[in-house]
């Protein structure tokens, strides 16, 4: 069974981009649901593959960015900050996660809670991206379709 895309956030967000983008261009309202479809799945590939390469790329740089602020700490709060927090969260892990499941699933969220900030800020640019990518994509169809 192979990953179907239309069950993907990716796919959800492009096919309610595409219906926004309907309702603002009465063109593409005579269409038949079975070629929006087409155009949302199409898009939510081609959306999903230049993540997926600007994922990897991104990742190799947040790794190169948090090591090169490692190095360098004592030049930039900022980068204090975020050592600080991942060693705080490093320190926590390698405690005493207690006895049972409850020891565990606190550990994991305490974990989660220390982290969030720097999860956020290292993930944000990548949804954004994601968001701009569909975006053009999307145009690019429609304006495809016009002609």
């Amino acid at each position: 069974m192979g990953f179907r895309i239309q069950k993907s956030l990716i796919y959800k967000y492009v096919s309610y981009r595409f219906k926004r983008e309907c309702l603002n261009e009465p063109s593409l309202g005579c269409m038949s649901p079975s070629e929006k479809e087409g155009l949302c799945v199409a898009v939510a590939k081609k959306t999903s593959w230049v993540f997926l390469v600007f994922g990897a790329v991104y990742c190799c740089a947040v790794f190169w960015f948090t090591h090169y602020l490692w190095m360098f700490q004592e030049q930039s709060t900022f980068a204090k900050w975020l050592v600080d927090t991942l060693q705080s969260a490093n320190d926590i892990i390698q405690g005493d996660w207690g006895y049972g499941m409850m020891g565990k699933r606190d550990i994991v969220f305490r974990v989660f809670f220390t982290l969030f900030p720097v999860i956020l800020m290292m993930v944000i640019p990548l949804v954004a991206f994601m968001m701009v990518t569909a975006n053009l994509l999307i145009r690019q169809m429609v304006d495809r379709e016009k002609e």
